[in-house]
């Protein structure tokens, strides 16, 4: 076995606190526990990156983890989103646009 295919059995084993938002559940998410700070993956890719999983683990206590794949053309439209993935914070949920989009590396440190 391969290191790869090792990497990969052990990121699908991975206990995830990540929510997958779509349009029909966009409203209950961002009505979820409304005194965290809700974290917005933006992605292409169709299974939730390991380092997202290992961060919606880390900060259960604080932060409401979502993921919102390309294929939700309206979701990514709303967001403003042009490039993925891309990572934001919704420290503002009544007006979307002053939400705050990550540009560093996407790393877990």
């Amino acid at each position: 076995m391969d290191w790869n295919s090792l990497a990969n059995a052990a990121t699908k084993k991975m206990q995830s606190f990540v929510s997958i938002v779509t349009d029909s559940n966009h409203a209950d998410f961002i009505e979820r526990e409304p005194l965290k700070h809700k974290i917005l993956l933006f992605t292409d890719k169709k299974t939730t990156p390991a380092q997202f999983k290992a961060l919606s683990k880390k900060y259960l206590n604080k932060l409401v983890m979502g993921e919102i794949r390309n294929s939700e053309v309206d979701l990514v439209k709303k967001y403003g989103v042009t490039s993925f993935p891309a990572v934001m914070a919704l420290t503002d949920v009544e007006n979307l646009a002053n939400c705050d989009k990550y540009t560093g590396e996407l790393k877990v440190d």
